[in-house]
């Protein structure tokens, strides 16, 4: 698979490890500095898959992201944002302008971009992408979660079917859910469940356990959450999120 990214920044010298850091994915980069005559001729004769917004400060992406939603676009690029310092609210302005996900700089660049790359791989095969996507991306985050580690797209596939599917919920993980995302991945059921306990033993042993289990309204306990308690536990809070939003919208609209 070919794929083209687009990365806006005003630093020569940052785009250069960008660079060489998708280039290790396969990824061919092209650069564009924050001007928007420059911005709209890259994306037009670039057409890139993917769209990687660099700044020191929330309100330069704001404003950049405003301009790309004014522009009637052939193809919309899956977009990212980096910045110096990430705030819930910068976040959540981010991701309702219609970011996949919102990174800090104390990543590395190669880090950054293999987590785009496994986060533009989930986004292109979920079937409600604007939907779900970016607000479960920014749960698993908060929550302690890394595009990263192996079990991350598990998690996402798992919950994308729970969530589709609430019949599935009351059928044994072993039977439905693990063997779907072992044929979606190319492995194992017993790898996928491996992975999900992997991921979730990491995000609790990050210092993350109080924000885990407050996000995911888990009871304190001294164990990490099983599997199966865990998946049940973001469909649940993702449902309150979507519902809130909606709720949201309808009184604006009012």
């Amino acid at each position: 698979m070919s794929l083209t990214a687009l990365i806006i920044t005003d630093n020569p010298e940052l785009f250069k490890f960008y660079e060489k850091a998708f280039r290790d994915d396969n990824i061919h980069a092209k650069h564009s500095f924050y001007n928007t005559q420059d911005v709209l001729s890259k994306l037009l004769s670039v057409q890139p898959n993917i769209l990687l917004i660099e700044a020191a400060f929330g309100d330069r992406a704001a404003w950049m992201l405003n301009y790309l939603s004014e522009l009637q676009l052939p193809q919309r690029p899956a977009t990212f944002v980096c910045l110096e310092y990430r705030t819930p609210g910068w976040e959540q302005l981010f991701l309702r302008k219609g970011a996949m996900y919102v990174f800090e700089k104390s990543m590395s660049e190669m880090s950054i971009a293999d987590c785009i790359m496994n986060l533009y791989s989930l986004y292109r095969n979920m079937d409600q992408q604007e939907k779900l996507f970016p607000e479960l991306a920014r749960l698993l985050r908060d929550c302690g979660f890394s595009p990263k580690h192996r079990g991350y797209s598990c998690i996402v596939e798992c919950v994308q079917l729970l969530y589709q599917d609430s019949d599935v919920a009351h059928k044994s993980l072993t039977k439905k859910v693990y063997p779907y995302v072992a044929r979606k991945q190319s492995t194992t059921p017993i790898r996928v469940e491996k992975n999900i306990r992997d991921a979730i033993r990491h995000a609790w042993e990050q210092e993350n356990k109080r924000t885990l289990l407050q996000l995911l309204g888990l009871n304190d306990g001294q164990k990490p959450p099983s599997n199966g308690k865990l998946l049940s536990s973001i469909c649940e809070r993702l449902r309150e999120i979507l519902h809130e939003k909606q709720h949201m919208v309808s009184n604006t609209i009012r």
